[in-house]
């Protein structure tokens, strides 16, 4: 009986320590085990593409700032000439250094930064010469001049723009343009903005207003024209709220016109401006009201009604004093 029991405890104690190994293993392989098969490796993927995705976003932006880099140096070693004072003024305005050639010019003041730059002949015939020998890389001029200096340029393999300095809206058309190949997108953006904003109020304060008929003379030394709304001043007078009475005249920018013609349109007012010269030009004027008959016909000169602009801000091109003449307008048309 003794020697039974004995062995019967002996088979129990041995089963307890088989159970008790079987308990152990399986919770090793159910959690030891486990996480390294299966809850390392997701925390390992993760680690990888987090870091794949920093590695990749620092390229992106090491990327953007050598193209910005490179943008800034392109245009710091673009090499420009102008042969407009106005271009050199819209180069001021959108802060560009690199201008190499500028016009010569006795009337008016080319900006500070730029007086330093080679003088490559006046604006209606640079010097090729001295074009070539700068290497630039663009010239700018005014696209009244393409059909005379296009070909030109092209015989010395300098790439042009033209710009369009007609009025003002081709003035800040031009400013966008420019911005855009020069990398000048922000300064060219707000000179627009406020160019916009400008003009809308202007417009807005003598909307209900009557339109005044206006005749805009441009004088030359010796004779004069008349100016359309093509023209620069001509513009200037439509943004004003004037009615050109020759505003169905869509072609050229200046009509020859005999004074006969002129007094069938019976304008309210007369406008004078000249292309150069204005004191001589001014002298012609009133030579030609003293002692052409047929201006006593004028409905405007009998009202004395002819007024003499100012040549800076009516000149042949669109510029940044486009302000003072709305505002030497108003003081006239709506006086």
């Amino acid at each position: 009986m003794g020697k039974y029991t004995s062995k019967r405890m002996f088979l129990l104690l041995i089963g307890m320590l088989l159970l008790l190994v079987g308990c152990v293993d399986q919770s090793g392989a159910s959690s030891e085990g486990g996480l390294e098969s299966s809850d390392t490796k997701e925390i390992g993927s993760l680690q990888d593409e987090t870091s794949g995705t920093k590695k990749e976003s620092l390229d992106e932006s090491e990327n953007e700032r050598i193209e910005k880099e490179e943008d800034s140096h392109a245009q710091e070693e673009m090499k420009i000439i102008t042969t407009s004072v106005v271009i050199c003024q819209i180069l001021d305005q959108l802060n560009i250094d690199s201008v190499v050639g500028i016009p010569k010019s006795d009337t008016y003041e080319i900006p500070e930064r730029y007086q330093e730059a080679t003088v490559v002949g006046t604006p209606m015939a640079p010097d090729m010469e001295i074009l070539s020998s700068l290497e630039a890389d663009y010239i700018l001029t005014p696209k009244s001049l393409e059909g005379t200096l296009r070909k030109e340029y092209e015989t010395i393999d300098l790439p042009s723009y033209f710009a369009d300095l007609s009025s003002t809206e081709g003035l800040y058309q031009s400013i966008e343009e420019m911005g855009n190949l020069f990398h000048r997108e922000v300064e060219a953006k707000k000179l627009i903005d406020d160019y916009h904003t400008y003009i809308e109020g202007f417009q807005n304060t003598h909307s209900q207003e009557e339109p005044p008929r206006i005749l805009i003379l441009m004088g030359l030394p010796g004779s004069y024209v008349v100016a359309t709304e093509q023209s620069y001043a001509g513009s200037l007078v439509k943004l004003a709220g004037g009615k050109n009475v020759y505003d169905d005249e869509k072609v050229e920018p200046f009509l020859n016109i005999n004074p006969e013609d002129m007094v069938k349109r019976d304008p309210d007012m007369i406008l004078l401006t000249s292309h150069a010269m204005p004191e001589q030009v001014e002298k012609m004027f009133e030579d030609e009201f003293l002692n052409n008959d047929i201006w006593s016909y004028f409905r405007a000169v009998e009202n004395g009604q002819v007024y003499t602009l100012s040549h800076t801000r009516f000149g042949m091109s669109a510029n940044f004093l486009y302000q003072e003449a709305l505002e030497e307008l108003e003081g006239i048309l709506y006086q």
